[in-house]
């Protein structure tokens, strides 16, 4: 049995013959509950108490005190690591300048869904396997199809139903969509015409957006599948050290590829929203050099134009912090906390490069490929502490440690 799962005769609730019904079970998996509705609820980001307030009823009524000492199991295991980023997160606050708003943004955004990702991971056991693959592909194809003819039409279907009040931003759909499609895939290897078929349309779909991110990390991670298929330990190694290079140096990328983007844009090679990057690169670069130890304070990227080293400045210097933030994990993570957040970081990395490593050989290929996804595409776009992307990113790892949990429960029944 997995210990990860509880057993119904365990269920102590209030509701405890209610969800002890095997039918209703079958019909209403656990998954639904325990991770789809909150994710659900991450996509109205003014909900986010309401999807925390959620899930612990659900817990209470669920398992009571099995799912608390389930959660408490769980909290043991968490790598001291993880304690040291969220600690010079927290401590960070003291020397940013709009601390109220970092407070905000630390609570709202990032440890609220880390509180839901640490409960989830702790309640959702091998039955997440079970859920069906077919369900989950035609979910798929149809969001991408309802994708596909806004895109083409410019019609926001949720906006013409009458569903939402504020219509939602495609390219966010978008990345929804294909961070999605990583487990999903793996969970059809024995369906492969259904496979290909999901993997076929979401592809379309991406190449009919407007999303570079996503399609040059869509590239970049087929090709990390692939390398991760065949050679898992150089791969292991080539990521830890290209993320390693990658965030040391992002203080001097502006400068150092800014000839070379220009060269290539005037040659017709890249899009001008290459180049709109630049600007924003040198001038966060340039922030670093100012405070390269403990950097600006938790989201401090967002009050560097009221900074005294920069409130003067004009020119890209100036348009660069008007962007909020430097769209480039690594280098918001160096402007915001420094060396030590970036050493931190890159330590959770290896942390997580093995973890993947001890999966099984095909999940451990497409766990490897979602890694690299994430990071290429935090590397090019985005914010860091973006509380929609962390969302959609923790439905997909439940989905690959459903997989994973699956294997190691079949192996130890073997």
């Amino acid at each position: 049995m997995d210990e990860n799962l509880i057993p119904q005769g365990q269920r102590t609730g209030p509701v405890r013959r209610f969800w002890s019904s095997e039918r209703l079970e079958a019909v209403v998996p656990d998954l639904f509950w325990f991770v789809l509705f909150p994710a659900c609820l991450f996509a109205y980001r003014a909900t986010v108490p309401l999807a925390a307030v959620y899930l612990l009823i659900l817990i209470l009524l669920r398992g009571g005190r099995h799912s608390l000492q389930a959660c408490r199991n769980t909290l043991a295991t968490i790598p001291l690591t993880v304690w040291l980023c969220i600690g010079v997160a927290v401590v960070s606050l003291g020397w940013t300048a709009d601390q109220a708003g970092a407070a905000k943004v630390l609570g709202a955004e990032v440890m609220s869904v880390a509180v839901l990702a640490f409960a989830l991971l702790a309640l959702v056991g091998s039955e997440t396997g079970r859920l069906s693959s077919r369900w989950l592909a035609a979910s798929l194809i149809l969001t991408s199809l309802l994708l596909m003819v806004e895109l083409r039409t410019g019609m926001m279907l949720h906006g013409a139903l009458g569903l939402l009040q504020k219509a939602p931003r495609l390219n966010q759909s978008v990345m929804i969509v294909t961070l999605a499609v990583f487990p999903v895939l793996y969970m059809l290897k024995a369906q492969r015409g259904l496979a290909v078929l999901t993997a076929l349309v979401v592809a379309v779909m991406v190449a009919l957006s407007t999303k570079s991110a996503a399609k040059l990390g869509l590239v970049v991670a087929a090709a990390g599948f692939g390398f991760y298929y065949f050679w898992p330990v150089l791969t292991r190694w080539l990521v830890f050290a290209t993320a390693a290079v990658a965030t040391l140096t992002t203080p001097w990328w502006g400068v150092a590829v800014f000839d070379v983007v220009t060269r290539l844009e005037a040659a017709g090679l890249l899009k001008a929203s290459a180049t709109d990057r630049l600007p924003i690169l040198k001038s966060f670069g340039a922030a670093v050099l100012h405070k390269p130890w403990f950097g600006y304070g938790f989201n401090g990227s967002f009050t560097m134009l009221g900074d005294p080293n920069f409130s003067a400045s004009e020119g890209e210097l100036r348009y660069g912090f008007m962007q909020g933030h430097p769209h480039n994990l690594f280098l918001q993570v160096f402007v915001e906390t420094g060396l030590l957040g970036c050493v931190l970081i890159l330590a959770l990395l290896w942390l997580l490069l093995g973890t993947i490593a001890r999966l099984e050989h095909g999940l451990r290929s497409v766990a490897g490929a979602f890694l690299i996804y994430n990071l290429t595409v935090l590397a090019v776009s985005h914010g860091a502490w973006q509380a929609w992307w962390w969302a959609a990113d923790l439905l997909a790892v439940l989905l690959l440690v459903g997989q994973a949990r699956l294997v190691m429960h079949k192996g130890n029944q073997g």
